[in-house]
């Protein structure tokens, strides 16, 4: 329990910790998160803030390291006295950090990690506002019977959640009954992929789903390529991340994923103008949409006499404890994310964000991996 003397009452800050990857393999997720964060403080305090309490950010680079970005989450703990902390785009990191905020008592808004064993059972203090595997995959089996493929071939790296994404895509395809025709993981580290992608090619698939990291998606890419494939490909969302479409070049473009932004939406291009004008051009990503909604969300539960009379007094404990209840208490919301018309649900039982229907566009990559566009699925078919 910490206390502030009652004469400073008014200028305790309401802290925010923010620990992702802005270095390392999944350094596009981490820059592009805090952004969204970034922007939806910049915006908060400038309104006034709550009774005069303004946002206070504490950032730090996970740098794609599950150990280090665990430390950074015990620093926001202990010795920064966030009143939570916002972060976790890959899985292996998110996973280190739920721990720590269970232990602290410390809520724990994770962004773009799909595994959905990071909500599942639901845990106290953890609550996610991307999408989760299953959820994806579902959208990928839609948009593959609706395309009327008849044979799938999946490729996935065997990192965590390369297993399980893989696990929930089997399952959507089953439950659309799409057959697949050859499963294929490889590691994340492997130099030739030539192997793998030759048994792709040799069992005559229709479409092919990629499950990668970035650098290694960019390998898959570039030698289904130099075989001479030309699928009709899907690659989950990894390939919105700048990295994997930038060492993967023209071997990239054509290639379709489900996203979260839809950029029809006028507060989605609103959000993107704003981003624009900051940090410069931006290509539609979820990344920054994502963190934008968790930070907007965190601000407005922050801001709830509950929360601030804990803070003034100084009792960092309850303020978290009641902030935690407060999320569980909002029901359901609307976003940025999704298409118009989608929702967010927390509840004591569900702290998977993302509910129901209207969560997916499909995106499709151009211009030499340079490009994010509406994907024209006119042209998304199987091959006469």
């Amino acid at each position: 329990m910490y206390f502030v003397p009652h004469a400073a009452a008014a200028a305790v800050p309401i802290k925010i910790c923010f620990v992702d990857d802005r270095s390392g393999a999944a350094a596009d997720t981490g820059k592009l998160s805090l952004e969204g964060v970034e922007l939806a403080i910049d915006q908060f305090n400038a309104a006034g803030g709550a009774n005069g309490h303004k946002a206070q950010l504490v950032a730090y680079d996970g740098k794609t390291d599950p150990q280090l970005s665990a430390t950074y989450a015990q620093r926001c703990a202990e010795d920064d006295h966030a009143l939570l902390i916002l972060g976790g785009d890959p899985t292996a990191p998110a996973a280190a950090m739920i721990p720590i905020a269970e232990d602290n008592r410390i809520p724990l808004f994770i962004l773009a990690a799909t595994a959905d064993r990071l909500t599942q059972p639901v845990m106290p203090y953890v609550f996610r506002f991307g999408p989760d595997s299953t959820q994806e995959a579902q959208a990928v089996a839609d948009l593959l019977a609706t395309q009327q493929f008849k044979r799938v071939a999946l490729v996935a790296c065997s990192a965590t959640s390369g297993i399980d994404y893989l696990r929930a895509i089997t399952a959507a395809l089953d439950k659309r009954n799409i057959p697949i025709v050859i499963e294929q993981t490889y590691d994340i580290n492997a130099v030739d992929l030539s192997p793998q992608l030759a048994n792709v090619r040799n069992a005559k698939p229709d479409v092919v789903v990629v499950i990668p990291y970035p650098a290694d998606g960019a390998r898959v890419l570039r030698t289904a390529q130099q075989l001479g494939m030309s699928l009709p490909t899907v690659v989950v969302r990894t390939v919105l991340m700048e990295t994997l479409r930038k060492l993967a070049g023209d071997a990239s473009d054509g290639v379709v994923t489900p996203n979260t932004v839809d950029i029809s939406r006028a507060d989605v291009k609103l959000l993107f103008s704003h981003l624009d004008t900051r940090y410069g051009p931006h290509q539609p990503t979820l990344y920054s949409v994502i963190s934008y909604d968790a930070a907007r969300v965190a601000l407005a539960i922050a801001s709830q006499p509950s929360v601030l009379q804990r803070l003034e007094a100084g009792d960092i404990a309850a303020a978290r404890q009641n902030f935690r209840d407060d999320v569980e208490r909002i029901g359901t919301f609307e976003g940025v994310q999704g298409r118009k018309g989608a929702t967010y649900r927390f509840t004591a039982r569900n702290h998977q964000g993302p509910a129901g229907d209207n969560w997916y566009v499909y995106t499709q990559v151009t211009e030499k991996g340079t490009r994010l566009v509406p994907a024209n699925l006119n042209t998304f078919s199987p091959k006469k």
